[in-house]
């Protein structure tokens, strides 16, 4: 593990390759995240209240549900098949982890189709409150986290109308809203797609705060696919807070 210095004096200076070949393109001044940054950052999130449940975390919270929402044939039906599913994806994603889109093939379901996985877990999603929570949790988090790292990494900037503030070497959080409204008003003015600018500054000071592998571990994690965590939540709910069998597809498993 490469070790984190106390103090941070190395400056990095980044300009976002979706803004790289504008006329006078910005450029962020990131500093080397110390052990100081990184309790202000941690700090940071306990204040905000945010959470980050990971993929085991929602599927264990999904399976409750099936078990609360189902009958016993249904669940033991229907728990196996999950796992089976989920165990295929990621065997899947870890086979062709670090390959080009282009090269990756489709997903091939063993037992039932990605649609079917998709109603089963959408039912449960919709009819269970402790998995929506925990899916309420994921949204906030991934909204606001990346706005808490940039203004702990970010120590300066030109080429940006929103002049830098900070005090005590953090960003209020209305500056780096301002910054990204900035960057999305320079690729409308340039023709470009807008918002990739501000995710690649979010990427650049990941990697300033994270400095080693514990990067992948501590970075947010990418938005779970449908099967493993369902974005709706405006399901209807039962009566008494829970639905019977009705929550689960009624269709019958693919062979």
């Amino acid at each position: 593990m490469a070790s984190v210095p106390y103090e941070a004096s190395e400056i990095h200076r980044f300009t976002p390759d979706a803004l790289a070949n504008i006329e006078n393109p910005p450029v962020f001044r990131l500093r080397a995240v110390s052990r100081r940054e990184r309790r202000r950052y941690d700090r940071l999130m306990i204040e905000e209240g945010l959470r980050l449940h990971d993929r085991e975390a929602m599927r264990a919270e999904t399976l409750r549900g099936l078990r609360a929402l189902s009958s016993d044939d249904e669940f033991e039906t229907w728990e196996p098949l999950l796992r089976q599913h989920w165990d295929a994806r990621d065997e899947w994603e870890e086979e062709h982890r670090g390959k080009p889109i282009d090269d990756i093939p489709d997903f091939t379901c063993p037992g039932p189709s990605d649609e079917e996985i998709s109603t089963v877990t959408r039912g449960i999603h919709e009819n269970w409150p402790p998995l929506r929570k925990l899916a309420a949790d994921n949204v906030i988090f991934n909204r606001e986290a990346p706005a808490l790292l940039i203004s702990v990494v970010l120590a300066g900037w030109s080429g940006i109308a929103t002049p830098f503030s900070s005090r005590e070497g953090v960003l209020s959080l209305d500056t780096v809203e301002a910054l990204d409204a900035d960057l999305t008003e320079l690729e409308k003015a340039n023709g470009l797609p807008e918002g990739k600018a501000f995710v690649e500054l979010y990427v650049e000071a990941s990697n300033r705060m994270f400095l080693s592998k514990e990067a992948e571990k501590n970075s947010l994690s990418p938005p779970p696919s449908p099967t493993d965590q369902p974005t709706s939540t405006t399901g209807t709910e039962s009566q008494n807070g829970t639905s019977t069998a009705s929550a689960i597809s009624d269709e019958t498993p693919a062979t």
